[in-house]
C-alpha cells in the first residue's frame, strides 16, 4: 500500500472488528511514526544495529523489535527493515573483525612499553605465540559455529567477532557465519 493509503487508516486499522485494539498513546505513536520519512527510520535501524556491534551496551535489538511492530501496523516494510538492520550489522561486524586482526600488533607494541612486570607477564602469557596458535586452531575447528551462536549471547557478541579477527578466521567464513547468525536472530526477534 502507498504511504497515503496507510496513513488514511485503510490498512492497519485498530478500530472495532480489526482484531487489534490499542490504546490512544500507541495509536498516536504509530501516526507520528507515519509522519516521519520512511528512509530515516531505515537509516536509524541500520545505524542502531551498527552501534550495537561496536558499543555492546547499546540496545540494538529494541529498534529491531519496534520495526517489526511498525511493519505489523503498515508503517514500515518488513523486508526493508530486515535489510537495513543486516547492512548495519555487516558493516560494523566487518569493522570489528578487521579491528581484531590489528589487536595483536597493537598489543605487541604495548608489551614492549609496559613497565609493570605483572601486566607485562600477563600480556606475554595471554598473547604468546602458543596462545595465538591454540586460538587459531580452535577457531579453525569451531569458529563458524561460535560466530553464529554468539549472536544469541548479547554479552559476548562483540568479543567473539574481535577474537575471530585476532585468530585470523577466514574472512569469507566469518562473513557467512555472521550473516547466518544475524539473520536467524533478527528473524526470531
Amino acid at each position: 500500500l502507498s504511504r497515503a493509503a496507510r496513513s488514511s487508516g485503510v490498512a492497519g486499522s485498530s478500530g472495532p472488528g480489526s482484531g487489534c485494539e490499542m490504546n490512544s498513546t500507541t495509536a498516536e505513536l504509530i501516526e507520528w511514526m507515519r509522519g516521519l520519512p520512511e528512509w530515516g527510520i531505515y537509516v536509524f535501524l541500520g545505524v542502531s544495529s551498527a552501534i550495537e556491534n561496536i558499543f555492546p551496551p547499546w540496545p540494538g535489538d529494541v529498534p529491531i523489535v519496534f520495526a517489526g511492530f511498525l511493519a505489523a501496523h503498515d508503517v514500515l516494510e518488513l523486508p526493508l527493515s530486515f535489510l537495513a538492520s543486516m547492512i548495519g550489522n555487516i558493516v560494523s561486524g566487518l569493522f570489528m573483525y578487521y579491528a581484531g586482526t590489528r589487536v595483536l600488533r597493537c598489543i605487541t607494541g604495548i608489551r614492549r612499553r609496559v613497565r609493570w612486570p605483572v601486566i607485562r607477564r600477563w600480556l606475554n602469557d595471554a598473547f604468546s605465540r602458543k596462545q595465538m596458535e591454540e586460538t587459531r586452531g580452535w577457531f579453525a575447528r569451531y569458529g563458524a559455529l561460535l560466530v553464529m551462536v554468539s549472536r544469541f549471547l548479547a554479552g559476548i557478541r562483540i568479543f567473539v567477532v574481535i577474537v575471530a579477527g585476532l585468530a585470523r578466521m577466514h574472512p569469507i567464513v566469518f562473513l557467512i557465519s555472521f550473516i547466518i547468525g544475524v539473520s536467524i536472530w533478527n528473524t526470531l526477534l
